[in-house]
């Protein structure tokens, strides 16, 4: 297509069924940008975010609905009234909070970055789960679905786990040697890409995938997943996670014993094949086991124990 063809054409809209059809709209949509101006908000809904800042659109305006039907609560939590920011003459009107996170830009733009929901916690640092799942659609670009979760496990002492969940219309790909073949490409793939805080601890393969009464992913129902869930019943879907490596020398069995006692995992779901970080260690376990694995006399760093992709690497 030519690019006065392109430009003729090159608007962006965007808009929610709680206000109509649209409530912004950008016409500086280039061949060379993002095409993804949008509108924005504070974290603080009573606080103006500073330009440049990722914060949660706000809009409001006559056309917006007057809440959630039947739904009191949800109306409350997200339809805002009055922010101190608002000029004393404006109409006494909410404001809905779209769960959309955006970035005002310096020349006035609002760029979308993605939803509020999917932002998580993982050892202490904020993780873009989109950010992960178009990695490792990068990875394996024959995946239907890859969608990223994080949640606690019943048996990881409160420690969140992110999990990769898997749809793909290949029923064989989701099974036996050909699924660990791929979970192996892809976790290849993302240690190049992303640090080990952003790297899924178990991946799980999904025969179909589950969805709102709005057609939308429901991620709430794979969130539950993973709370009813052990981490050993989440990684067994991984063939080469369903056998656990033991150690034959005293230094291996003393690894994988300190190791457990450290993330207060049970020690025979601990083998020299599980990687530190996805069993949930972090620097401060790390310091942990480094200690006490001196104090019975081998030495080890927290760096090491952090870059070696197995247990049976920081085994000397």
């Amino acid at each position: 297509m030519p690019e006065s063809r392109v430009l003729q054409f090159a608007s962006d809209t965007y808009g929610m069924s709680l206000i109509e059809i649209h409530c912004a709209l950008s016409t500086s949509c280039w061949p060379f940008t993002d095409c993804a101006s949008v509108a924005r908000r504070p974290n603080d809904s009573n606080k103006l975010a500073p330009v440049g800042e990722v914060v949660e659109l706000l809009v409001g305006g006559p056309a917006l609905a007057d809440g959630y039907l039947g739904q009191p609560e949800k109306t409350a939590a997200v339809f805002l009234k009055s922010p101190l920011w608002l000029p004393p003459s404006s109409p006494d009107e909410p404001l809905y909070g779209s769960g959309d996170l955006v970035q005002y830009t310096p020349d006035g733009e609002l760029r979308y970055i993605s939803r509020k929901d999917s932002q998580v916690k993982s050892r202490g640092v904020r993780v873009e789960l989109a950010e992960v799942e178009y990695h490792i659609r990068q990875a394996y670009p024959h995946l239907n679905q890859a969608i990223v979760e994080a949640s606690t496990p019943k048996n990881s002492n409160g420690i969140p786990l992110l999990v990769a969940f898997f749809h793909s219309a290949d029923k064989e790909a989701l099974s036996g040697t050909v699924f660990s073949n791929m979970v192996e490409q892809i976790k290849h793939s993302v240690s190049l890409v992303l640090p080990d805080y952003m790297r899924p601890g178990a991946y799980v393969p999904l025969e179909s995938v589950p969805v709102t009464i709005s057609n939308k992913v429901d991620r709430k129902s794979l969130k539950d997943s993973i709370l009813t869930s052990t981490r050993e019943e989440l990684e067994g879907h991984q063939a080469a996670s369903a056998s656990i490596v033991t150690g034959e020398t005293d230094v291996e069995r003393l690894t994988l014993q300190l190791v457990s006692q450290v993330l207060k995992l049970e020690q025979a779901s601990v083998g020299l094949g599980h990687n530190f970080v996805s069993l949930g260690g972090d620097s401060i376990t790390a310091m942990m086991l480094v200690n006490r694995l001196m104090k019975s006399g081998y030495k080890t760093t927290v760096g090491t124990l952090l870059a070696a992709k197995t247990l049976s690497d920081i085994v000397i």
